[in-house]
């Protein structure tokens, strides 16, 4: 019965929806491309700043409606694919590279720092296990929000969240990956409202979490010069 279950087509989305979703991939497309451009010291790299921000957004409105669409076991199966498995593979691949050129092996320095089991053989990888990180996240929300959450308790989590992340990327020292995550959360937790707000026609909240975020960080950044 499972078996079937998991070869059942996907239910039919209607064709606006598919336009939109279509708009939504070419957008996070040219942040992928904006993302390669900045990090290649490319010529006006600088516009590019805001690709990294903007993927993280997309690729939460995308991973709240693939769940929402593909349900639980087509969602988790997808992560593993388009995760974990390219994860495992780059890293076997850096790893082999290291022991070919006698470089300190991945594995022994894991023994020093176990937070970079996180990460993988190098910091280019750290993006792929925050990503699996936005799955767990988006799947603990939309259950949450299914059960009994509302767009006004969302915003109350979110944006002090978003706050203290956002501080603790420009105060703290922080090691891999933990400083690249706090850097990118507040855009995780912005695509959370944006997508729970659209959906259930609250379209002020995205707003009210941004002027929430500039006025807690403003007071943040104040008692940190008091402090």
């Amino acid at each position: 019965m499972s078996s079937v279950a998991l070869s059942d087509p996907i239910p039919p989305v209607p064709s606006a929806s598919l336009a939109f979703l279509a708009t939504l991939e070419l957008q996070r497309f040219l942040c992928a491309f904006g993302i390669v451009w900045y990090h290649m010291q490319a010529p006006y790299r600088e516009l590019f700043h805001v690709a990294l921000p903007l993927f993280v957004v997309l690729a939460v409105y995308l991973s709240v409606i693939s769940l929402q669409r593909g349900g639980e076991r087509r969602f988790w199966r997808a992560r593993v694919q388009r995760i974990i498995l390219p994860w495992v593979a780059w890293s076997a691949f850096y790893i082999a590279v290291e022991m070919l050129r006698g470089e300190p092996n991945y594995l022994s320095l894991v023994l020093h720092n176990p937070l970079l089991i996180l990460v993988g053989p190098t910091i280019t990888l750290w993006f792929l296990p925050f990503l699996f990180l936005v799955s767990l996240v988006v799947a603990g929300t939309d259950l949450w929000m299914r059960r009994d959450g509302d767009v006004e308790q969302l915003l109350m989590v979110a944006v002090p969240a978003a706050a203290g992340s956002y501080w603790v990327y420009n105060h703290a020292a922080l090691p891999d990956p933990l400083m690249q995550w706090s850097s990118v959360i507040p855009s995780l937790l912005y695509g959370l409202v944006v997508v729970y707000s659209r959906d259930r026609g609250r379209r002020w909240a995205p707003l009210l979490f941004l002027g929430g975020l500039v006025l807690m960080t403003t007071a943040l950044q104040s008692l940190s010069g008091v402090l």
